[in-house]
């Protein structure tokens, strides 16, 4: 346990900064404290760790910014849909009879192209 100037129970941080990222430190709790502690846990990195980090961290942002980019993407497609089925709201039924349709095709067509080999079997015996 960590004590800082003022008496009380350090807590530790994370620095995400350029120089130092992923390293941890104490630091006094209490805000706006005028006793400043400050005092690292850990050596410093070496240069490749700073730069594998750093290069990790560029990522992340880069991803962020696109699954932001393309949840913007999906909210604007699902207005849109919305929009044209409260256009036209038979665009939903045709869909749904469209499913419809493919289902009983679906289950049908296997049966009725066996059913027609049998019949042919049974036409040569």
């Amino acid at each position: 346990m960590v004590m800082c100037r003022c008496g009380r129970q350090t807590g530790i941080k994370t620095s995400w900064t350029d120089i130092n990222p992923g390293r941890q430190f104490y630091t006094c709790v209490q805000l706006r404290s005028r006793c400043k502690f400050f005092a690292w846990i850990d050596p410093p990195m070496c240069p490749r760790s700073v730069q594998v980090i750093r290069g990790l961290m560029d990522t992340k942002v880069v991803l962020e910014n696109e699954v932001k980019f393309l949840r913007e993407e999906v909210r604007m497609y699902k207005e849109q849909v919305a929009e044209m089925e409260n256009k036209n709201p038979r665009v939903v039924l045709n869909r749904d009879t469209c499913l419809i349709i493919c289902w009983i095709l679906f289950f049908f067509c296997p049966y009725l192209y066996l059913s027609l080999a049998v019949f042919k079997f049974m036409q040569l015996m």
